[in-house]
Parts: C-alpha cells; sequence; structure tokens
C-alpha cells in the first residue's frame, strides 16, 4: 500500500510518540506501507521544524531523522501537475495526483469534492 501524509500529521507524530500520528509513522518505519512525498514537502519538514513554536515542542535530531528517513527511504515523487483539489492551497504541492491514478491513499488532507 502507498500512503500520502500531510506535513502536519508527520510532525504531530514527531511531538507525541504516543498519538495515533505517531503509530501511522512507526508502521512506514516497519515497512508496513510506502510513503509517497515531495522534495516540497521535506523542505517545509525542514523549514517548519525551526519555527521557535515547534522547536520548543520537538527535538531537532528528531526532526533530521525524519527529514533524512523521507530522503533515503520515502518514494518521492517529482514533476507533478499543477493541482487545485485540496481545501488548504499550501498542500497542493504534495503528491495527491498520484493518489487519483494508483491504488494509494491520503492522510490528514481534507480535499475539494470534484
Amino acid at each position: 500500500m502507498r500512503l500520502v501524509i500531510d506535513t502536519n500529521v508527520l510532525l504531530s507524530a514527531l511531538i507525541s510518540s504516543t498519538s495515533p500520528s505517531a503509530q501511522i509513522l512507526a508502521l512506514w518505519r516497519t515497512r508496513k506501507f510506502e510513503l509517497l512525498t515531495s522534495a516540497e514537502q521535506i523542505d517545509e519538514i525542514a523549514r517548519v521544524t525551526r519555527y521557535p513554536r515547534i522547536r520548543a515542542r520537538l527535538a531537532p535530531p528528531l526532526a533530521g531523522r525524519l527529514v533524512n528517513r523521507l530522503r533515503d527511504v520515502a518514494i518521492v515523487v517529482e514533476k507533478l501537475p499543477k493541482v487545485d483539489r485540496s481545501l488548504d492551497p499550501d498542500d497542493n504541492y504534495l503528491p495527491l495526483p498520484t493518489l487519483w491514478h494508483s491504488n494509494a491513499a491520503g492522510i490528514g488532507f481534507p480535499q475539494k469534492s470534484c
């Protein structure tokens, strides 16, 4: 199975090791599914984890390990078409078009109805 996971879900997993988000991340770490991401999402995680309010709740090494693992293990989807499907326009860069053309699923994305 392939999943696309919203950045907020990934960050929540790092902040709380007992959260449902952390359970999802643990499943990926044990290769229960393949994670689809994009360079833009990896950059967003690296940027957001430097915000003071996030740093106060998250150890920088955890964020760095997640970024490195995403680069090394996740499927980084490139050449994504421009879309306007997410209710949050800042999420339109995520590899969601892959979901509509494969057997992948998304976690944490409210989408516009077609």
